[in-house]
């Protein structure tokens, strides 16, 4: 007897990106779509529903309505760092309105893999998740196959994982990319370009050349799935997508590759940008994602057309860390990097071109040393660091309980919403005057990072994270310290950067009655207190209370007005730095600092400049206090 198919049934997606001025193509649901009208067996039966493409100015209630006027059988979500709260929220709203849709929840931040009954006990409201670092095609396409026919199995659904089990696990080096991205959507890129041109920002073109990861570094959940088989996407669909740069005006491109270079047909794509760059002038950014880890002949020449088109502003080391056996304890490939020091120093006198060292804080294994060690070689090279805290995420493979018991690894939460990856930059203008959901504090997302683990303390981690953004927020932007070392070193009387640091931490938890000392103490106390668990509520990691306040501000502020309000204290703080490691101070050095001060005040307009107020705190409250208390 021939199944009855039902006529037709609709699907609705919804995914929320992170806050940045750009208007990006919706790439997971163009995915979606594209597969199954190549693969799926009754694409003339499926309609797929537009989702929001732009999320300024949308409320929660407004996002809600929207998607339940659609009247969907299906609806999918994409679940994020960034976004997953915001995402559930909806999610159970639409249920809510209707039981008998079908809510399906996919994306790499569920907290599913190591927490199945508990999940779905906790949000009954979903029917299915693709299984992180999954192929959400196949697990989309057997839906709505299944859908259209009848009832669904989710047994014999791909990637499922459900109330009562899991679904088929098909073999992902059978997964093939169905077409370009951009054709047969064509509305949806004009539709975009409009909102990009109204708004004035960039539209950005998503592309993936590749799936998968060959590695398996036990931080990561990489979407495309991770320590398999690394699938490439046929290079004339990639052609013929980066052929609408010139056509419809595509100012930039975000390849999502984690390991980019890893192919020798990589550098034909970057090639094939950069005469697109030479006949029409654009694009104006590329942002890679991940370079390839091991490749290192393959990855600069993929990276070298994008410099010579000067359309790669920086070229990132992912070293995560200089210890060997902490990169044996995250499962990470250790890669020979001396050729590619001297390579990075190529690209900077060439191109231009600076180089970013990428380091995480706090891996298992790490310690006090490799800390500063860090310090060291960034300083011996040149080039600017990035530490970045390791985000405990929920289906990471270090998630699991035994590697956590392990490495007596213990962690704290802070919030997503208004940091650092919601903030397209620490500008003092407000970039973002619509409201978005992502930042209301009732949706900000929250997640864990590691505050302590073998090799390291609590109070060890408050001094990395301190001594971290003091450097970038003084050394990088002010370049007294930087001088002070440089100098030292080339006249023997310093050895290495990292003395100095190490001694400069030393004193700002030591008795002082130095106004900037008193006033980095507090900011310090502030951090160990978030590392201990006993800020009351989740908050942003960069951010903490003005002295005796309860207002917080971006500790970027702090540390900057304090070397303004306090700078005779912050120039005696350094010179007895130095002068208890015996090193000398020219006065020209000093003259210099004091010099690039005051050309910095008489830049700055009170009416644009949000470190003002700060200041002016500082200035007329915090610093008649420690005049008292002196």
């Amino acid at each position: 007897m021939l199944k009855q198919l039902k006529k037709s049934i609709k699907i609705s997606f919804l995914n929320i990106d992170l806050r940045v001025p750009i208007q990006r193509l919706p790439i997971n649901w163009l995915n979606f779509k594209n597969y199954y009208t190549k693969h799926g067996k009754y694409s003339d039966r499926v309609i797929w529903e537009k989702p929001i493409l732009n999320f300024e100015g949308w409320t929660f209630e407004q996002i809600v309505d929207y998607y339940d006027k659609q009247e969907s059988d299906i609806y999918a979500f994409s679940s994020y760092l960034w976004s997953h709260m915001a995402i559930m929220a909806i999610a159970e709203e639409l249920k809510k309105r209707n039981p008998s849709r079908i809510i399906l929840l996919g994306g790499p931040h569920l907290n599913i893999t190591h927490n199945n009954l508990g999940w779905f006990i906790k949000h009954k409201f979903v029917d299915a998740i693709c299984e992180p670092t999954s192929y959400g095609e196949w697990f989309i396409t057997d839906i709505l196959n299944q859908f259209v026919e009848g009832d669904i199995n989710y047994k014999e659904v791909s990637f499922a994982i459900y109330k009562s089990g899991r679904g088929k696990s098909p073999n992902k080096i059978d997964f093939d990319f169905p077409a370009s991205l951009i054709s047969g959507n064509e509305d949806i890129l004009f539709e975009c370009k409009n909102i990009a041109m109204d708004k004035n920002v960039p539209l950005v073109l998503p592309i993936e050349l590749t799936r998968g990861c060959p590695y398996e570094c036990v931080f990561c959940e990489w979407g495309g799935g991770i320590g398999g088989k690394v699938i490439r996407k046929p290079l004339d669909m990639i052609k013929e997508d980066l052929d609408w740069i010139p056509q419809i005006g595509i100012e930039q491109i975000q390849i999502l590759d984690a390991n980019y270079g890893i192919y020798l047909e990589d550098e034909v794509v970057s090639k094939y940008i950069e005469t697109i760059k030479e006949y029409s002038g654009l694009p104006n950014h590329v942002e890679i994602y991940g370079m390839t880890k091991s490749k290192q002949e393959r990855r600069w020449a993929t990276i070298e057309p994008l410099a010579r088109a000067k359309v790669v502003e920086r070229y990132k080391l992912s070293l995560q860390t200089l210890n060997n056996e902490v990169l044996k304890n995250i499962k990470r490939t250790d890669i020979p990097r001396e050729k590619d020091f001297e390579f990075a120093q190529y690209l900077f006198d060439t191109y231009g071109i600076r180089s970013d060292f990428e380091f995480m804080m706090g891996l298992p294994g790490y310690t006090r040393n490799d800390f500063y060690d860090e310090i060291d070689i960034q300083y011996e090279y040149g080039y600017n660091l990035e530490r970045y805290l390791w985000l405990f995420l929920p289906d990471s493979p270090a998630y699991s309980p035994d590697y956590i018991k392990q490495h007596n690894i213990k962690t704290e939460k802070i919030c997503i919403g208004k940091s650092r990856m919601n903030s397209y930059a620490f500008d003092d203008i407000d970039l973002f005057g619509d409201y978005h959901i992502s930042a209301d504090p009732k949706y900000t997302s929250d997640v864990e990072f590691v505050v302590e683990a073998n090799g390291f303390t609590r109070k060890d981690f408050t001094e990395f994270f301190f001594m971290n953004y003091w450097i970038v927020d003084n050394v990088a932007e002010i370049s007294f310290t930087d001088k002070i070392i440089k100098y030292n070193i080339e006249i023997g009387k310093l050895e290495k950067p990292s003395l100095l640091f190490r001694k400069l931490y030393e004193k700002i938890v030591s008795p002082s009655d130095n106004k900037y000392v008193l006033a980095m103490k507090n900011l310090n106390d502030q951090m160990y207190e978030l590392m201990s668990g006993n800020r009351k509520e989740i908050a942003d990691y960069r951010e903490f209370n003005l002295p005796d306040t309860t207002v917080s501000v971006d500790f970027k502020y702090i540390y900057k007005s304090c070397m303004y309000v306090f700078e005779d204290d912050y120039i005696k703080f350094l010179c007895s730095v130095g002068e208890d490691l015996g090193l000398d101070i020219p006065e020209d050095i000093t003259k210099q600092f004091k010099d690039s001060l005051d050309k910095y005040r008489e830049s700055i307009s009170p009416k644009y400049d949000k470190s003002y107020q700060i200041r002016t705190y500082y200035e007329n409250f915090i610093n008649e206090k420690y005049n008292t208390v002196s």
